[in-house]
C-alpha cells in the first residue's frame, strides 16, 4: 500500500483506492496482505471509474472474509450514483447478487444459501454474461439465473466499482479481501 492506493499487480495501472480507516493487514490465515475495512461509513475501496464500461461480460472473483453478516452490507458495488447498480452482498447463511435499481430496490438477480460465512474466508466468483448471472463459492455453482434481462453493458459508462461501499445506501461491508 502506497498512499492511500494498492498497486494492480498486473501492472495496467487499475490500482485500488483506499478511503477512511480501509487499510492493508497482514493477515496470518492467509499469509498475505488483505485489503481490510471496519464497516464504518466512508471506509471502502475504490476500483478506477470506467474500468466496467460496455462490458457485455464481466466475472468478478475475489476472495472475502465477512466479519459482520447480520446486515445486507454490499461486498462488492457496480454502477454510478442516482442510476442501476449491481452488487454481491455477503448474509449469515447465503449470498446474494443483483440489479438494483435507481430507487434503491432489487431487481433480478440470484441468491444461494450456505453454511454461515461469519468469519470465514471463502472464494466468490460472480459471472454476468447476456441473459445470465452465476454466483460460485469457492468453486461450487451456488445459484444462478438465465433468465436476466438486465446487464452491465446498459448500466452505461463512468460506472465505478466498490468494495465495502453500497451505492442505494445502507450497512457498509465489515471484513477483508484478498485476491
Amino acid at each position: 500500500e502506497e498512499d492511500g492506493k494498492v498497486p494492480d499487480s498486473t501492472g495496467n495501472g487499475n490500482d485500488l483506492t483506499l478511503y477512511g480507516a480501509a487499510n492493508t493487514t497482514d493477515d496470518a490465515q492467509k499469509g498475505s496482505y488483505v485489503v481490510s475495512l471496519d464497516g464504518t461509513e466512508g471506509s471502502y475501496a475504490e476500483l478506477p471509474e470506467g474500468l466496467f464500461d460496455n462490458l457485455d461480460e464481466v466475472t468478478v472473483e475475489m476472495d472475502v472474509r465477512a466479519d459482520r453478516t447480520g446486515e445486507e452490507a454490499a461486498a462488492f458495488d457496480l454502477g454510478k450514483a442516482g442510476g442501476q447498480s449491481m452488487c454481491l452482498k455477503v448474509l449469515d447463511d447465503a449470498l446474494k447478487a443483483a440489479f438494483v435499481l435507481p430507487d434503491g430496490k432489487e431487481g433480478q438477480g440470484v441468491q444461494g444459501n450456505t453454511d454461515s460465512c461469519g468469519g470465514k474466508w471463502m472464494h466468490l466468483t460472480l459471472v454476468l454474461s447476456p441473459g445470465s448471472m452465476k454466483l460460485y463459492k469457492d468453486q461450487a455453482l451456488l445459484a444462478e439465473n438465465n433468465s436476466l434481462t438486465a446487464s452491465v453493458k446498459e448500466m452505461g459508462e463512468n460506472l465505478t466499482a466498490y468494495l465495502g461501499r453500497p451505492f442505494s445506501g445502507g450497512a457498509h461491508f465489515q471484513g477483508a479481501f484478498d485476491n
